[in-house]
């Protein structure tokens, strides 16, 4: 497993060792947060600054969009509950839990959500339950 690997270089100091089985572990998981924090930390132990850099945004946006997630469907819940919500606020509910899950790169289940409503052009979907 290269992200168990790659604790294990960097613990005994391998740093090379441990950029590589990092980079390798995201080609497998290139939205787990932690690989791309484990590599900003170590590009900027090479003085890398520019490379730590991208890789710590990267985690971040990670982060906050998992830490989101929550909230969202917290959101996407009340909305289905209240018989008489805003016009339009299930699609954005729903639209705003696609978009976290796009973030974190759960392609399939943003496309579940998205199936929840109709396109524009009124294509098959469903409508809020509480409708």
């Amino acid at each position: 497993m290269p992200n168990r690997f790659g604790f294990d270089r960097e613990q005994e100091d391998d740093l090379d060792g441990a950029a590589a089985a990092f980079t390798e572990a995201i080609l497998f998981e290139p939205f787990e947060p932690e690989y791309h924090y484990r590599l900003a930390i170590i590009a900027n132990r090479f003085g890398q600054t520019d490379r730590a850099a991208e890789h710590l945004a990267i985690h971040r946006r990670l982060k906050e969009a998992g830490a989101e997630l929550k909230e969202a469907l917290d959101s996407y819940l009340d909305v289905v509950k209240q018989p008489d919500a805003e016009p339009g606020a299930f699609r954005i509910a729903v639209e705003h839990l696609a978009l976290l899950c796009e973030q974190l790169g759960w392609e399939r289940e943003a496309e579940g959500w998205r199936m929840l409503v109709p396109d524009s052009d009124g294509s098959p979907g469903q409508t809020n339950p509480s409708e």
